[in-house]
Parts: C-alpha cells; sequence; structure tokens
C-alpha cells in the first residue's frame, strides 16, 4: 500500500512533468478570467494561478504560500484538534484525500481576501475542471461555515446555508 506522503509527492512529480513539457494548458488565465470571483468580490487582494498540493482537507500550498480555503472547515487529523475547539465532523484523512484529487488537476486560481493570524491566504479556490474547491469539498463531506464566509459567497455559489 502507498502512504499518502509518496501519493502526495508523485502527484507534484506528474502535475510538475506536465508542466515543463507542455502538457498542462498554461494560457488558462483568460479561460479562468470567466470563473474568476474577483469582479464580484471588490475586497479580493489578488488572484493568482498556481499548481497546489492538499495540505488537509481545508488547506492547500500553492507555490510557497499556504491557502485556506474560505468558509470550509475539514475534519482535523488526529491530533490536532484542541481540547476547547468544536472541531468538523466526518473522516479527516478522506477529506484530505479528496483535496488532493482536486488540487491534482492542474494549476488552480486562487482569489485571495485576506490572510488570516496564521499567515495564510484565505481564498476561493478554482480549477477549470472541478469547479470551486469549497464546493466540491462540501460535497465531499467537508462542513460549511457561515461566518466564515466573507459576505456569503461560498454559500450563495455551492446553494448552501449554515
Amino acid at each position: 500500500m502507498i502512504d499518502r506522503t509518496t501519493l502526495a509527492m508523485a502527484g507534484i512529480v506528474i502535475c510538475a512533468g506536465l508542466y515543463m513539457s507542455g502538457g498542462i494548458d498554461t494560457g488558462l488565465t483568460e479561460k479562468w478570467q470567466q470563473l474568476s470571483f474577483t469582479p464580484e468580490i471588490p475586497e479580493a487582494q489578488h488572484v493568482y494561478y498556481a499548481p497546489c498540493i492538499a495540505i488537509d482537507g481545508d488547506t492547500l500550498r500553492c507555490d510557497s504560500r499556504r491557502v485556506r480555503l474560505l468558509g470550509i472547515d475539514a475534519a482535523e487529523l488526529p491530533g490536532h484538534c484542541h481540547p476547547n475547539r468544536q472541531c468538523a465532523p466526518g473522516d479527516p484523512h478522506a477529506q484530505a484525500d479528496a483535496l488532493r484529487i482536486y488540487a491534482n488537476t492542474g494549476p488552480l486560481a486562487i482569489t485571495v481576501l485576506e490572510q488570516d493570524r496564521y499567515g495564510r491566504d484565505v481564498a476561493i479556490v478554482e480549477s477549470e475542471r472541478d469547479g470551486i474547491a469549497q464546493c466540491y469539498m462540501i460535497r465531499q463531506g467537508a462542513s460549511y461555515v457561515a461566518k466564515w464566509d466573507k459576505r456569503g459567497y461560498i454559500g450563495r455559489k455551492c446553494g448552501v446555508t449554515g
């Protein structure tokens, strides 16, 4: 059985190889401008496009930046849920695997809204193939948290309340 680290590294190597060989369409900016939330969110700081890997079920590493999915709380890996916090339900490994699969679709569009207290970009993340990462993760069992959803964009786009 292949462990999760080996699987994640294989995804990175495959994406890097595809990118270097021209197998990934690097001209996606124009296509993603049609998807991008930027015109709808005037407070967006900026948008960038990058290959990403999943750290857990609600955080990505995109180039050298850590990106937290706006409005999403995935189940915590064992030992990561602080005793005074009510953590999201579900299987943390399944949710992390789901975000890994999503991230392996190629470069992602990251619309940054702010930085959190840990220095992560809090963002809306999109892929051309699978759409909005937050909607994808909700379908995979991650929790939607309305109070973390700046102006309710994710709730409206994904058709959820909470």
